[in-house]
């Protein structure tokens, strides 16, 4: 398996590291549109917040509203089949959706 290369680059320092956290505890608290209304979970990314690739989906399904975890349903499988052909790993990259919570 490939991994992203280490280095400077790849850094991802202690207060960015607290920032997306608080950010993530954020996502999964927000209540700001009505969307949040109909979800059972909201959907932060996950993975290597560094990662050299990051994938962007449009919003969760169902089995992502189930989980609370990105690309986990019939697409995050074929993503992982991709991302496995990369000769990377789910964790060596950066996964999430544009919207945190399945739209109707």
């Amino acid at each position: 398996m490939r991994t992203a290369p280490a280095g400077p680059v790849r850094e991802v320092d202690e207060e960015k590291q607290r920032v997306l956290r608080v950010l993530e505890e954020k996502i999964l608290r927000c209540t700001l549109c009505p969307l949040s209304q109909g979800r059972t979970r909201a959907v932060p990314g996950e993975g290597d917040y560094s990662a050299p690739l990051m994938f962007v989906g449009e919003g969760p399904g169902a089995d992502e509203d189930i989980q609370g975890r990105p690309f986990v349903g019939r697409a995050g499988q074929l993503l992982t089949r991709i991302i496995s052909a990369m000769n990377y790993r789910r964790q060596d990259v950066y996964i999430t959706n544009v919207v945190k919570c399945r739209p109707p």
